[in-house]
């Protein structure tokens, strides 16, 4: 029986200082094509949950998935979504300041236009250090701001 070769060793590479978990293959999907996707897959818990997820697949599951006019097979990562996925407007103000840090960092990953970068980035720096979050409720009306502003855009 033959055995896969092993990976290549890449000389000179630094050893990682972090190892994050992953965004789950339907929300980096989604942003490829410039669609909304729910906050909840950049949080801490939604990468995690993705990482379960793909631990617990097998690596060759594969799915019938429709595409306007014709069916594709995709492989399941791809299309499977999150089982607890959180509305953007019920994430907590901890997990919108990890999402936001991760959208950022995912759109940058993809290749979005710098101009696309740089207004998320602003915009959720905005959110995050705006006046309101010190009032009463002002987090959870900022949280529901950026959900629907966000949402508005796409």
């Amino acid at each position: 029986r033959s055995h896969p070769d092993p990976p290549p060793i890449i000389e000179d590479l630094p050893v990682p200082d972090h190892i994050a978990d992953p965004v789950a293959a339907i929300a980096t999907n989604k942003l490829i094509d410039y669609r909304w996707v729910e906050l909840y897959y950049f949080t801490r818990v939604g990468r995690e949950e993705a990482a379960d997820l793909k631990k617990a697949q097998p690596d060759n599951a594969m799915n019938l998935v429709n595409r306007g006019h014709r069916v594709t097979l995709e492989p399941t990562e791809n299309v499977r979504t999150l089982s607890h996925v959180t509305r953007d407007e019920h994430l907590s103000w901890s997990q919108l300041e990890d999402a936001a840090i991760t959208f950022g960092e995912e759109i940058e990953r993809i290749g979005w236009p710098d101009k696309y970068i740089t207004m998320f980035k602003v915009f959720f720096s905005d959110i995050i250090s705006h006046p309101a979050r010190n009032r009463p409720h002002g987090k959870e009306a900022l949280i529901l701001y950026q959900a629907r502003a966000r949402y508005a855009f796409h």
